[in-house]
């Protein structure tokens, strides 16, 4: 879920007036889906869509364009069921010594791990048509995003 502003700000925004959250949708490769909730100005009446996707990204860095995701975790929620995934990824580059002592993700331990091309089409279809939900969203999004495009972008490359 991306807020444009903070949660206590929005949640000080909603007892004078009703807002509107912006809610990003993944799909496949950049087919985004928006969605719009409304808090009423009442109360909290937040409408949440029976399936979600939480995500958790580890990374090499801050920068999603020039550094690279390590680990992903997605928590799928429909109903009443919960189910979990996670893998590491091959950043096909060293990670740096600031980032594994923060994550504790060695290169050791991503040596032998798929790369994001390998794992990608299973997170989409872990991710299509649920929110997008994350701690820090739009980090995690930006990665996802950067990250899918540039996929696609180097395998249409190599197609001709």
């Amino acid at each position: 879920m991306v807020l444009e502003r903070s949660d206590q700000d929005t949640l000080s925004l909603a007892r004078h007036r009703p807002v509107s959250l912006l809610v990003r949708m993944v799909g496949y490769r950049g087919k985004e889906i928006a969605q719009r909730f409304e808090l009423p100005g009442t109360g909290l009446g937040l409408v949440i869509p029976a399936r979600l996707a939480f995500i958790n990204l580890q990374t090499t860095g801050a920068n999603p364009v020039r550094d690279r995701i390590t680990r992903i975790g997605v928590l799928e929620a429909e109903g009443d069921r919960v189910s979990t995934w996670s893998t590491l990824v091959n950043p096909q580059r060293p990670i740096p010594a600031l980032i594994q002592r923060l994550n504790g993700i060695r290169n050791e331990a991503i040596a032998d791990a798929p790369t994001f091309a390998q794992v990608a089409a299973e997170l989409a279809d872990r991710l299509h048509g649920r929110p997008f939900v994350a701690h820090h969203a739009r980090f995690n999004y930006g990665f996802v995003k950067v990250t899918t495009q540039g996929d696609h972008a180097e395998a249409q490359a190599r197609r001709g």
